[in-house]
């Protein structure tokens, strides 16, 4: 059974568990999610001089609120997949946290 993640305590869990890692690589992440890369080009722009770890919140809080076609609704293991799908080896132990963790997000 999939976990729905659809709200902001999600959401703060997520990045609590995530961001340290996994946001100097939330492009690749977002392409592995299904974003468009013109779709994420523009949240640098949106966010003007901001870190890497605000993009990758406002990224993964778009995500949430708007799946993009490649995923009908935004779930845990969709995230995983995505984290794993990049192969970087910063993203296991996250991606291993947050499959671990799925207790916390029901």
């Amino acid at each position: 059974m999939e976990t729905m993640l659809n709200d902001d305590d999600h959401l703060d869990k997520l990045l609590c568990k995530t961001e340290d890692k996994a946001a100097p690589y939330w492009k690749e992440i977002g392409k592995k999610l299904g974003f468009k890369i013109t779709d994420l080009d523009r949240i640098p722009r949106e966010l003007a001089l901001h870190s890497e770890r605000d993009y990758y919140a406002s990224m993964i809080r778009k995500w949430m609120n708007w799946a993009p076609p490649v995923h009908e609704f935004a779930t845990l293991e969709a995230l995983v997949k995505a984290m794993r799908d990049t192969e970087i080896d910063e993203l296991i132990r996250p991606a291993y946290d947050l499959e671990n963790s799925k207790s916390e997000f029901k």
